[in-house]
């Protein structure tokens, strides 16, 4: 089977992860498998993985003209017999260019709700039974659930291609303070008020336990993430919260972490590697697992 598999971005986040290391799962299964989509920073771990690559426009406003018209080339070059598409736009995107080409498409969902105005007749995959549920009863027939997935292979402790001392020294972690790591997208909706509450928390923690707030992702509440990092920092010293950035490759954040925080696959990637986790969640949402 020959598959194109299209992630909404290549920024860092689980669906896109999730995306890729499925890719290369599938085609460690002997099949033919390339991934489509806009560069970023994930492109490194898609040439990690020996994963065939085809970049996409940058979308103006989705769907993408330039980018259907991209993807119904892909399709043809590769000549994919299924095309993966991962949240709405994709999935948008690729049933009008996998339509023209006449060939099928599925579409996997990771964020907590299903567009409406997906078509009908589009199989979409789901991350939890409720939103199965739900599809079901609002009419739609093709649904599966598959719940987040993490490759335990390459995210488990001990892992020789995973530098976490390096990781470390890197952002200054070395100095034997207890370290809390969360791995996320800065954005706006179900993240920010977590990531936030987390680092106003760090003016009592840091004080009193010594420890830091580790804070690993980008998006586009990265300026709110950092103004509020640098008060805690300025109220309980510097160190006490540290902004990494975006990684291509988080595990090493995640074996560099005493106590993880997250959600969804960041969770389940902290879990796999080991870690004491603490779930994240919406509305002072915070449970020891």
């Amino acid at each position: 089977m020959r598959l194109l598999v299209y992630p909404h971005s290549l920024e860092i986040g689980g669906s896109q992860l999730n995306a890729i290391e499925v890719a290369a799962d599938i085609r460690d299964r002997g099949h033919q498998v390339t991934v489509f989509a806009q560069p970023g920073p994930l492109q490194s771990r898609i040439d990690e993985l020996s994963l065939p690559f085809i970049a996409a426009p940058t979308p103006r406003r989705r769907p993408s003209p330039p980018v259907i018209e991209a993807l119904r080339a892909a399709i043809t070059t590769t000549g994919a017999d299924i095309v993966h598409a991962h949240e709405w736009p994709p999935a948008l995107e690729s049933y009008i260019a996998a339509g023209r080409a006449r060939i099928p498409v599925v579409s996997t969902v990771m964020s907590m709700s299903v567009a409406g105005f997906l078509p009908a007749d589009l199989p979409v995959l789901v991350g939890t039974a409720q939103m199965a549920a739900h599809e079901r009863d609002a009419g739609r027939q093709l649904v599966g659930l598959v719940e987040p997935s993490v490759d335990v292979t390459s995210n488990r402790p001990g892992h020789p291609d995973v530098d976490t001392v390096g990781f470390r020294r890197r952002f200054g972690l070395d100095d034997g303070r207890l370290a809390i790591v969360v791995v996320t997208r800065l954005a706006h909706q179900l993240k920010l008020e977590g990531i936030v509450s987390a680092i106003e928390a760090m003016t009592r923690i840091g004080p009193e336990t010594g420890a830091r707030l580790v804070v690993v992702g980008d998006g586009p509440a990265a300026d709110h993430v950092a103004a509020a990092a640098a008060t805690t920092n300025r109220l309980a010293g510097d160190g006490t919260v540290v902004l990494t950035g975006s990684l291509s490759d988080p595990r090493p954040a995640y074996t560099a972490a005493d106590v993880s925080l997250g959600m969804g696959g960041s969770a389940l990637r902290a879990m796999a590697h080991g870690t004491p986790l603490v779930v994240q969640g919406e509305q002072g949402y915070f449970r020891r697992l």
